[in-house]
């Protein structure tokens, strides 16, 4: 079910965590207050209520199980304790071992409620794990929830694969794509919002998700973004922020940006007349081959 490294790497992780340092154990003073003084181990420390110290303990018993088969039980105890707590990772790591029985004894459904848990405490490790699950169940609605929650735990790979699964498309995995940085995610957003596809129609978010494309270096969404200043479509009239916008457009190499910025310096046309930096613009429009803007640049 899950890849056999998967324990090779925990022990790798488990015999580094081994030849750690004793973690401080608090101490109560007359106030009730706890203060670093005495010195314990991770299992101490777990004693006390440390949960990621649990986690840790727990690690460092899977470090021991090939040559102590009691470690088996005490990293199970312990990286049960730690998931109880609310240690997503020690959760994933439970969920795992249960899931592939290479370590613990295997419980395929306690591992999967198991890695649901992690999910839940937004580990998007755990949510694509529990998707690889239901894919191989060919469950289909469990593999959208789940990929919501990954989207959700910070995955936007996992939003987009959500997005073509779900028949509805869900405008709120698309939002969540582009906040988490994906371009195509920004622009099919703005395009949604724009057009009222699986979307309300609405300018004001489509220009807001057009501008975030544009950031990310989508060069059409800037000119869009531009047009969108000069009309007033979701925005009042701004022909300054058109500007700017028509410049990013032809910083990113949209010819048509360059030459409409000549345009629009040279007419006046909302921003003050330069006739200089209209020959700048048209200069690079024909430049880069677009021959409209040559005799404005002043080459013919």
């Amino acid at each position: 079910m899950f890849k056999k490294t998967t324990l090779v790497m925990l022990m790798f992780a488990a015999s580094a965590l081994s030849a750690a340092e004793p973690v401080p154990l608090p101490e109560a003073t007359s106030s009730g207050a706890m203060t670093m003084t005495a010195r314990t181990t991770p299992t101490e420390a777990c004693t006390q209520g440390d949960m990621q110290a649990c986690l840790v303990a727990g690690l460092q018993a899977l470090s021991d199980v090939a040559k102590n088969d009691a470690a088996k039980k005490d990293a199970e105890k312990l990286l049960t304790q730690a998931c109880d707590g609310k240690v997503a990772e020690a959760c994933r790591h439970l969920g795992t071992l249960m899931m592939n029985g290479e370590v613990f004894k295997a419980n395929p459904a306690e591992g999967l409620k198991r890695l649901k848990m992690a999910c839940d405490l937004k580990d998007e490790r755990s949510c694509n794990r529990v998707v690889d699950h239901y894919d191989e169940q060919h469950d289909e609605k469990g593999m959208v929830t789940y990929l919501g929650k990954a989207c959700e735990a910070g995955d936007n790979n996992a939003c987009m694969r959500a997005v073509a699964l779900d028949p509805n498309g869900n405008i709120e995995w698309v939002v969540r794509a582009c906040e988490l940085g994906r371009m195509d995610a920004c622009l099919d957003a703005a395009t949604r919002f724009d057009k009222g596809d699986k979307a309300k129609k609405d300018p004001v978010a489509a220009l807001k998700y057009y501008e975030a494309a544009c950031k990310l270096e989508n060069a059409p969404s800037c000119m869009i973004a531009a047009r969108m200043y000069e009309e007033g479509r979701g925005t009042q009239v701004n022909k300054e922020k058109a500007l700017e916008w028509y410049d990013l457009a032809c910083q990113r190499r949209m010819v048509r940006a360059c030459a409409h910025i000549g345009d629009m310096y040279l007419e006046g046309d909302g921003i003050k007349k330069d006739i200089k930096k209209s020959q700048f613009y048209h200069n690079i429009a024909c430049a880069t081959g677009f021959r409209a803007s040559c005799s404005k640049a002043g080459r013919e």
